[in-house]
């Protein structure tokens, strides 16, 4: 709504596939946004919907982080410069890294892939 180059009405802003321009670019960064303030509302009733949903509902904070990755990347304002790019590919393989390594990390996977006793 701020961008004086492109008209963003606030329905275009808050519904996601509404605008008009790259709908499916700027609906990844809406998407993205949205997760997001359901995944910090999420905090506020951990207690009441339990651990083990909190854990499986913030799963969507991998979804959370491609969409807006992908929204960034593809029609961010600050894309073509340096410090920017560097911020988005540092990020993204940081969340990589990570990810792989919470995976391989896993006495089941460990157990899968070299072959220590029985896999169940």
């Amino acid at each position: 709504m701020g961008d004086r180059s492109i008209r963003f009405p606030l329905r275009a802003v808050v519904v996601p596939f509404a605008a008009g321009y790259e709908p499916l670019l700027v609906a990844c960064g809406q998407i993205a946004i949205w997760l997001s303030v359901l995944l910090i509302a999420s905090l506020h009733v951990r207690r009441r919907i339990g651990g083990r949903a909190w854990r499986r509902l913030h799963y969507a904070s991998f979804a959370a982080f491609w969409l807006a990755f992908v929204h960034g990347i593809a029609i961010g304002t600050e894309t073509a410069t340096l410090w920017a790019s560097s911020v988005d590919l540092t990020t993204a393989g940081l969340v990589i890294f990570l990810s792989l390594h919470r995976i391989l990390s896993t006495a089941r996977v460990r157990d899968v892939l070299f072959g220590r006793g029985a896999a169940v």
